[in-house]
């Protein structure tokens, strides 16, 4: 007999970090669903109101470790109760009508779901097409990849997922988790490597247009603020710590799951840090590059050869 579903199988976790206007915003956004859905706010350490504001809400409050968004998402899955668990933002807004697509899907058997997520900055929904070799071929010049889905009215099949808007049965993430430990910092490039993971146990990420969540992308606060691109920049370059992060993890995934465009990413990367180097006078612009492409290779390396 087929499970079925309803709204009250889905637990919503969202973290958290020095938000508290934009954490109050959303909350009064999906408060037509309180009734039906468990909502779970993971504070990663704020400073700020959040606490009272969660605890003036009808979500449960949940006190993070302060080690990142990876880390409280993790903790959010812990803490569910739901069959479902679906991953929002605290600078997001919801449609109307956002978790009913999501029941419906579920229902028809699809338990890896993407919403819509409107970037309301970019006037762009950050999802891919479904075009597999050149989403490949874009991660690979911009892991970033984004992909103007607004006018799409059609639910389909596609390769990979992004960090939030997505909702997945509790029981594929208790055997392939959304976090990834090699990953470090703030698990920049965890969505590639669950959708990787997840398809290569045989899961289908469908994506449902019907779905619709915008995201403000806030400036201010924000869990990955404690891996922030600004973090110690002293002179405008940007060559900060987060560099080591986000090279290493970008070589990691890219060594471990499609090797064969690793070299042309190395190069690259390599050319792209000695010239900002060169340009701002800054030799953390090719030391924090340099030293996490190496890490990333020797983690992704090491990964691959104990899967195979």
């Amino acid at each position: 007999m087929t499970e079925t579903f309803g709204k009250s199988d889905i637990s919503l976790v969202i973290p958290t970090y020095n938000r508290d206007s934009h954490l109050e915003e959303f909350l009064n956004s999906i408060k037509p669903y309180t009734t039906e859905v468990e909502v779970l706010v993971i504070d990663d350490g704020s400073t700020d109101n959040t606490r009272e504001v969660v605890s003036n809400s009808f979500a449960e409050y949940i006190q993070g470790g302060g080690n990142g968004q990876m880390e409280a998402k993790r903790i959010g899955v812990d803490k569910s109760s739901g069959k479902v668990v679906g991953f929002l933002e605290d600078d997001m807004r919801v449609d109307d009508d956002f978790i009913n697509p999501i029941v419906t899907s579920l229902n028809n058997g699809e338990y890896i779901i993407q919403s819509k997520v409107i970037e309301t900055s970019k006037n762009k929904s950050s999802i891919s097409d479904g075009s597999e070799p050149n989403i490949a071929i874009k991660y690979f010049w911009n892991y970033d990849f984004i992909n103007n889905l607004e006018q799409v009215s059609k639910s389909r099949y596609i390769p990979f997922v992004r960090e939030s808007g997505l909702f997945v049965l509790k029981d594929i993430l208790e055997n392939i988790p959304l976090y990834d430990n090699n990953l470090l910092g703030d698990g920049w490039g965890e969505s590639l490597s669950f959708s990787f993971r997840a398809r290569d146990e045989g899961h289908r990420i469908y994506f449902h247009p019907q779905s619709v969540i915008y995201h403000l992308s806030a400036t201010d606060g924000g869990s990955s603020g404690r891996f922030s691109k600004q973090k110690g920049d002293i002179n405008g370059s940007g060559c900060t710590k987060f560099e080591y992060y986000r090279h290493r993890n970008s070589m990691y995934i890219h060594t471990r799951f499609f090797f064969h465009l690793a070299l042309p990413t190395l190069i690259y990367r390599i050319l792209y840090s000695i010239g900002k180097s060169i340009y701002y006078r800054d030799i953390r612009c090719v030391v924090y590059p340099c030293t996490g492409i190496v890490a990333g290779i020797l983690k992704g390396t090491a990964v691959k050869a104990l899967r195979n």
